[in-house]
């Protein structure tokens, strides 16, 4: 990855490589705010590795919450669950409550999948340590 844009072969990309590779000046730009870390005005490969797994565990999260959101959803919508959803599901109407009353943001008496993402410790344990080793095996494995 690094390697085809790294014109310079000092192990980095530049702005410059990345707007020789094909990007507008905007997208350049863009590339830059979201994975140069150190804001050096280079990209490395940790800090492209660092990316992808980021990416990688926040759409992990996404999956599984979409799943619990399924599963957890009795009226068809699969895009809510409501705190009486949550009562059946959790058995007490009391602990459904709590829930709602945690990570209910927006207070619309409804827990969406992203609501769900962030506040399901079991959501976050299924993007592990795992997929940050394999985002650097395969920026890695393209440098």
């Amino acid at each position: 990855m690094v390697a085809a844009i790294d014109t310079s072969d000092d192990k980095q990309i530049s702005k410059e490589e990345c707007a020789a590779a094909g990007h507008s000046a905007e997208k350049v730009e863009e590339i830059f705010a979201k994975i140069d870390a150190d804001k050096d005005g280079q990209l490395t490969k940790e800090e492209l590795a660092e990316t992808i797994a980021k990416d990688t565990k926040d759409a992990a999260k996404t999956t599984a919450a979409t799943a619990q959101v399924a599963a957890l959803d009795t009226d068809g919508d699969k895009t809510k669950v409501s705190e009486e959803e949550l009562a059946v599901a959790v058995g007490s109407p009391e602990v459904a409550e709590a829930v709602m009353k945690a990570a209910d943001t927006d207070k619309d008496g409804a827990l969406s999948i992203e609501e769900v993402a962030a506040a399901c410790p079991k959501v976050e344990a299924t993007a592990n340590e795992a997929i940050v080793a394999d985002a650097a095996k395969v920026v890695e494995a393209t440098a």
